[in-house]
């Protein structure tokens, strides 16, 4: 997990926060998180595209697969 989304949890507890509500304010940083470091390694890396668009594609497909199968 993110430090950045994982340091607020304890912080938003004292502030009459429920541990549900907390939950999701640090799932709703981990995206932005995540993004901020991939673009950040955009600039330090050549990035090949066809093997992050094939990756990504698994990834969705893995996605699709993982939610049919918990529904079940």
């Amino acid at each position: 997990m993110s430090t950045v989304a994982f340091m607020p949890f304890p912080l938003l507890i004292p502030l009459d926060f429920e541990p549900e509500q907390a939950a999701y304010i640090v799932s709703f940083v981990i995206p932005f998180s995540s993004l901020g470091g991939f673009l950040t390694y955009l600039h330090v890396v050549d990035m090949n595209w066809s093997i992050l668009a094939v990756v990504a594609i698994a990834a969705f497909v893995g996605g699709i697969i993982g939610n049919k199968v918990m529904a079940c």
